[in-house]
């Protein structure tokens, strides 16, 4: 039991030494963490690079009952597929490439599932429409995981979306806004998708508030102004309906206070290289704010919903006002 016997073991050289800064104990913590990367990084590659993301979203369900054959049959969401939308969208922040077009379309089936799931939940249990967010915080999570991932991606220069898929998207996308629901993040990927992107225009101008399950019409591609004017005649309408929409967005809500600077975002986006969007902007007419009366009291308020697009020479753009 001398200086260097037995004892002395567990002096300042001795094992208790192993559990410091960088002991088991401190590996451990940076070891969870890389894992926690890892697996952030392998699910992203795997949902979004290697277009797995049915599979997975399948493959988390607590049931197999619960797994259905596709998401476009009555998947069950749980939380697990909420925790995926959110490391989804930590590794494709650290992705160097723009998600491939299929990516997109199967983030965009999630969409659908979540609010078909959603709304038939709420139907069968007879929710009123201003709960049926607060009722269903799974099925909201991932249709905002989603959405942040589509604004993420359309943010990109390099990303490159096909017209079949913008055809199906960009329906869901405008009735989610008739519906107000998630309405700043719909307009972020709007806004972010129409930056230098002629064919995200003409889709766009193109769906008008047609029902997200119906078919689009002959307007697989608009390369060309003719096309426009060879379509079916309510294109114009169309495309009045969904500025109308988008700059009803305008005025500021206070459940969703981006909302407005995204719907104007979108509005200038369109309007850079889009006549089309330019004649509709053109064509709407000046008319007075709707008379409001607040809940529980008597009496009506004018509120201010009026839009004025004009171009400005100086700036070389059109400006809303």
């Amino acid at each position: 039991n001398g200086p260097n016997g037995a004892n002395g073991a567990n002096g300042a050289n001795g094992a208790n030494v192993q559990n410091g800064p960088n002991g088991p104990n401190g590996a451990g913590t940076s070891s969870a963490a890389n894992a926690g990367a890892s697996l952030e990084i392998l699910l992203t590659h795997l949902c979004l690079r290697r277009g797995m993301l049915r599979e997975v979203v399948r493959g988390l369900c607590f049931r197999p009952s619960e797994a259905g054959t596709d998401l476009q049959t009555s998947v069950r969401l749980n939380s697990n597929h909420a925790y995926l939308l959110d490391a989804l969208a930590v590794g494709a922040a650290h992705d160097q490439l723009p998600p491939p077009d299929r990516a997109l379309t199967h983030l965009h089936e999630l969409i659908e599932l979540a609010r078909r799931s959603r709304d038939e939940d709420a139907q069968s249990q007879g929710s009123r429409d201003e709960h049926v967010f607060q009722e269903h915080p799974v099925e909201s999570v991932v249709i905002r995981g989603c959405l942040h991932l589509w604004r993420d991606a359309m943010a990109r220069e390099s990303t490159v979306v096909s017209t079949s898929t913008l055809s199906a998207a960009l329906p869901t996308f405008l009735d989610m806004l008739r519906r107000e629901e998630h309405i700043a993040d719909v307009l972020s990927v709007i806004a972010n998708a129409c930056y230098q992107r002629p064919d995200v225009h003409d889709c766009l101008l193109g769906a008008g508030l047609r029902p997200a399950t119906e078919q689009p019409e002959t307007h697989e591609t608009h390369e060309t102004h003719e096309t426009h004017e060879n379509s079916a005649e309510g294109f114009p309408a169309a495309a009045h309906d969904t500025l109308c929409l988008i700059l009803g967005h305008a005025r500021g809500n206070p459940d969703a206070p981006l909302a407005r600077e995204w719907a104007l975002m979108a509005v200038r986006n369109l309007c850079a290289c889009s006549q089309d969007a330019r004649d509709a902007i053109q064509a709407l007419e000046k008319v007075e704010g709707a008379a409001a009366t607040p809940a529980g009291g008597a009496g009506g308020q004018t509120q201010n919903a009026t839009f004025k697009v004009e171009y400005d020479a100086s700036a070389g753009g059109w400006k809303l006002g």
